[in-house]
């Protein structure tokens, strides 16, 4: 017989209502929450909202029972019909509620009631009242308005009918298949993802069947039932399965089969399927085993030949014959909106910095807002980052990240290679790697290296991206935290590296290497964390220093060397090579940050070390007077200097054959010294001693060959020979600008000497216009925080100054006082130079104050890094005496003209 649907949602309506009213008597509440549930799903099937639960929208919703934040609808569900329980409980407590920040978003949100019964009488006064506040008449239902709305439209009917049956399995409904055909839906609500859900929507328009893939925790499951949700309304039927078992059992109860032992279960149910009116929307969520369940996920995507069906899957895995949909990390903005709506970080750098560790991973961006507690703070929890702690942060009792983790990710089905391609993995950095790279590190050129990345990549472990892979920030953490390389099966890549840098002293290595010092830093962090001690990690640890050094980077070349140093040492102890190398590559960091001090003191406990191994390296000992050599030079200890050099060359001469390189360097080195002490016969001489080595080892066009050229230059210069000087300059800068093309360093530092000279003959044009050349190079390739592009731009403001155009100098001094500080801390020698260019530019433009001021601190500087004696300590005396002597002057023309008005 049919069923007369509007009598019985009438029916229904009436049992929920005398249902509440009998638990409200007994003070039993139980029956509300569950008639808010079914009169949220009542409303949407009425109105065509999308009502959810407050508590889904925000835990812990106050004053609203539903919300529906697509069309900014909240209710208040009750059977209590006072006025007081809508203007007080209701309408007052929202308007305040909305005042707060987290809830600031809802402030315009239209406020309705609903009464588990028929809705109340109120006087037009209190009608009135409401009306003020924002809540009209039509804002006021109740049972007997979804009644109407039943009665007047049979669809309605239709879908409260079956809601109902759905919800009260009444056997009046057993012959009939409900829209819902699983008893669970997913998740009804998500934060971001707008682009995906548009993807998604055009994709499965065109193609019918489409799958989620992507490594675990990524949201596939909270996307895949946000879109059910979202779009349920279109269909006639739709389920979401949490996978292949619960697809089987699931539709077996909702298509009310009783298929028997023995018959295809499967294939029974999907014919019922077909014979379905209507559109279906089928969700498969988390498919695994796809080798195992091949069979039963074609039969399945089959259904798509029928009409009406749309099959949306989830899997780690790569499905065949199906069209896919990477789901990635969240955008950066989507995950402070995750993160925010949990735990409110006001600090955005400090927000940023955790989900950029986190690399915007979905599951673990809420896990950690969860973690936040008044004992662990977002800072603590970078920290713990930082330290590599990532797996021991605690969400609450017995349940770490590390519980987590192992709830996403498991290797069992992996064997042994590809468990140990992974663990090798895990110490590169979590960023997308090119293959030819990878290659390079793994030593493979083979087929199969790129068959198991792949493989990975289809098994949802690495993510590729054209010719590039890439292993997760998170599945690092798992690896590391559960599945350790031990350095045997790391050896290899850290063998490579030392390969890659085993000319770290040469900045050539460095400008080569620097995009790739990303992945030794990894190496070396996860050395760290693991407590690997070996000889080869300290190498790299050395020579990583190195190549920061080269690039002008001392702030992180620092802590690298002194940690290669505490290795070595408890490796070999002091007495061997290696730990006197690293303090002589010290030496060279507080060389290049002007504390020449310092580096003398460690090439001398390096030369000390060196000299007392049993088989003396002679070629070592001969770097380190050299080294001393520099210092004693910078210092103004030209004796000191000469008398390194010499000792370096006598050591670099038992090996004639092998280190004429050196010997040419420390025959350049001694024509410094000997220009410096204006001995510029014996200068030349050294000089070109130096070229005609390097002229019988190299081509023509080599860059120490420009070097000897660029010397010859600055000694020609100081002997006023200016046409000699010039053509040196112009050889250096050819031989350069043929070796590196236009644009590369040397050609820089080639082009800024020669502006030098342009400088000190006045062609101030053209000085102006080489210095910019070198700086527009140096600020591409190093950067405008290099000590060497931050003397491009000192030049500059000195030609300036030169010039005249005083406000122009006064800029580019100040420009480069800013950077220097940046780079150098609040004393160095360069910094003293810009105090001294400042004082003359105060000087020219009479401000003699500041001058002063400016000199005095230059002056000051220079004495704590140089010996008394030394030009530029004496610069800066005959300098200050300069304005000493004008400020007595303009002190006594002061007071004659004072003296002469008087009169």
């Amino acid at each position: 017989m049919e069923i007369i649907k509007s009598d019985f949602i009438r029916d229904k309506l009436s049992y929920i209502e005398s249902k509440v009213k009998n638990d409200t008597k007994q003070k039993l509440y139980g029956m509300h929450v569950t008639a808010e549930y079914i009169f949220m799903n009542i409303l949407n099937d009425v109105y065509g909202w999308k009502l959810i639960n407050a508590n889904d929208e925000k835990s812990n919703f106050p004053a609203i029972d539903l919300i529906d934040t697509s069309n900014d609808i909240v209710i208040q569900v009750t059977f209590e019909i006072t006025a007081k329980k809508v203007r007080d409980d209701t309408i007052d407590k929202f308007h305040k509620l909305v005042k707060i920040d987290e809830y600031k978003k809802y402030a315009d949100y239209k406020i309705k009631m609903f009464y588990i019964k028929s809705k109340p009488n109120f006087s037009d006064k209190i009608l009135e009242e409401f009306k003020e506040k924002g809540m009209f008449p039509s804002d006021l239902l109740g049972i007997e308005d979804i009644n109407s709305k039943v009665c007047e439209d049979p669809k309605i009917a239709t879908k409260v009918f079956e809601t109902l049956c759905d919800i009260f399995h009444d056997n009046v409904c057993n012959s009939h298949i409900p829209q819902n055909l699983t008893t669970k839906l997913g998740k009804s609500t998500i934060i971001g993802r707008k682009v995906e859900l548009k993807d998604i929507e055009d994709r499965l328009n065109s193609s019918k069947a489409l799958v989620l893939h992507g490594i675990g925790g990524m949201g596939k499951s909270t996307i895949a039932g946000y879109y059910l949700h979202q779009h349920k309304n279109e269909f006639d039927y739709y389920g979401f399965f949490e996978g292949l078992d619960e697809f089987i059992n699931e539709l077996e109860r909702a298509l009310k089969l009783n298929i028997e032992q023995g018959q295809d279960r499967l294939s029974i149910i999907l014919h019922e399927l077909t014979k379905l009116n209507g559109n279906k929307f089928l969700v498969i969520d988390n498919i695994q085993e796809l080798t195992e369940n091949k069979k039963i996920i074609k039969k399945i995507l089959d259904l798509k030949e029928h009409d009406g069906f749309q099959i949306l899957l989830t899997s780690r895995e790569e499905i065949e014959d199906i069209d896919k949909y990477t789901i990635d990390t969240l955008s950066m903005r989507d995950a402070k909106e995750l993160f925010n709506s949990i735990y409110k970080v006001e600090d955005e750098i400090l927000l940023e910095d955790i989900l950029e560790y986190l690399d915007c991973h979905a599951f673990f961006v809420e896990k950690t807002a969860m973690s936040i507690k008044k004992t662990l703070t977002p800072q603590m929890i970078r920290d713990k980052f930082e330290n590599g702690e990532f797996s021991k942060v605690s969400v609450k009792r017995k349940e770490s990240f590390n519980t987590y983790l192992n709830q996403l990710y498991t290797l069992d089905a992996l064997d042994e290679e590809e468990t140990l391609m992974l663990k090798q993995l895990s110490i590169l950095p979590s960023i997308e790697i090119e293959f030819s790279f990878l290659q390079e590190m793994f030593s493979r050129e083979d087929s199969d290296f790129e068959e198991l990345l792949d493989y990975l990549c289809e098994q949802g472990w690495l993510i590729k991206n054209d010719e590039s892979y890439k292993l997760h920030q998170i599945i690092k953490e798992f690896l590391l935290a559960n599945y350790a390389p031990c350095f045997e099966e790391i050896e290899g890549i850290v063998d490579s590296f030392n390969q890659f840098l085993k000319d770290s002293v040469d900045v050539h290595i460095a400008l080569a290497y620097r995009n790739k010092i990303i992945y030794f830093i990894s190496l070396l962090q996860v050395s760290e964390r693991m407590k690997f001690i070996k000889e080869k990690t300290a190498m790299l640890f050395r020579d990583t220093s190195n190549i920061y050094y080269n690039l002008g980077n001392h702030k992180e070349a620092f802590p690298l060397m002194h940690k290669a140093i505490s290795m070595f040492k408890v490796l070999f102890g002091d007495e061997h090579l290696s730990t006197a190398i690293c303090y002589n590559n010290l030496g060279l960091l507080y060389f290049s940050i002007g504390k020449s001090i310092k580096a003398k003191e460690l090439y001398e406990i390096s030369l000390q070390l060196t000299e007392g191994l049993p088989n003396k390296e002679d070629k070592y000992i001969a770097s380190i007077y050299n080294n001393l050599g520099e210092v004693d030079r910078v210092l103004g200890l030209y004796d000191g200097a000469e008398n390194h050099f010499l000792k370096a060359l006598e050591l670099d001469g038992k090996l004639l054959e092998k280190n004429q390189i050196n010997i040419a360097k420390i025959y350049n080195n001694l024509g410094e010294v000997y220009r410096q002490k204006v001995q510029y016969e014996t200068a030349h001489d050294y000089y070109m001693k130096s070229l005609k080595i390097n002229e019988d080892i190299f081509t023509v066009y080599h860059p120490i060959i420009a070097t000897n050229y660029n010397n010859l230059g600055l000694l020609y210069s100081d002997m006023e020979q200016e046409e000699d000087a010039e053509r040196c300059y112009y050889k250096a800068l050819e031989i350069n600008y043929k070796i590196w093309g236009e644009r590369h360093t040397s050609v820089a530092m080639s082009a800024n000497n020669l502006a030098g000279h342009f400088y000190k003959r006045e062609l101030y044009d053209k000085a102006i216009e080489l210095y910019f050349k070198a700086l527009v190079i140096n600020e591409e390739i190093l950067g405008v925080e290099h000590h060497v592009t931050i003397m491009n731009i000192a030049n500059l403001a000195e030609v300036y100054r030169c010039k005249k155009i005083y406000r122009k100098a006064e800029y580019f001094y100040f420009e480069a006082l800013v950077l220097y500080k940046k780079i150098w801390g609040e004393e160095h020698l360069d910094i003293a130079s810009i105090y001294h260019n400042l004082g003359r530019l105060y000087f020219d433009l009479k401000d003699l104050k500041k001058s002063y001021e400016y000199m005095s601190n230059a002056y000051k500087m220079r004495k704590s890094f140089l010996v008394n004696n030394h030009p530029l300590v004496l610069q800066s005396i005959q300098s200050l005496k300069i304005i000493d002597k004008a400020l007595v002057t303009v002190a006594k023309n002061t007071k004659n003209a004072v003296e002469n008005q008087n009169e």
